[in-house]
């Protein structure tokens, strides 16, 4: 089984291998690739709720337009914003790029 990731990531091929490697394994590497994979998608599903509620209380005064939500509760505003950086960060494709953004 391939992983579309491991052209163009070289660094994941050793993990992959390893896991070829151990045929007993390799049901459990495939679920412990989808659950990272998961555990991110979460995460971004979690931060525009996390960046509402930050606004609706005024912590930071100019994020006060991510404060809205439409009819449903949904925080359009801020997973439009959280769907757009998660889009950079894919688009550099380079984490060397992504770290001063995220720590500074």
């Amino acid at each position: 089984m391939d992983f579309f990731c491991a052209k163009k990531y070289p660094s994941l091929t050793n993990l992959i291998d390893v896991c070829r490697a151990m045929q007993i394994f390799r049901q459990m590497c495939s679920m412990y690739h989808y659950t990272i994979i998961l555990s991110n998608v979460l995460n971004i599903l979690g931060a525009p709720r996390l960046l509402q509620a930050i606004a609706a209380d005024g912590v930071i005064p100019f994020l006060n337009i991510f404060a809205t939500t439409t009819k449903k509760g949904e925080p359009l505003r801020a997973l439009l914003l959280t769907a757009a950086i998660s889009q950079m960060g894919v688009l550099l494709a380079s984490l060397d790029y992504i770290a001063p953004i995220i720590t500074m």
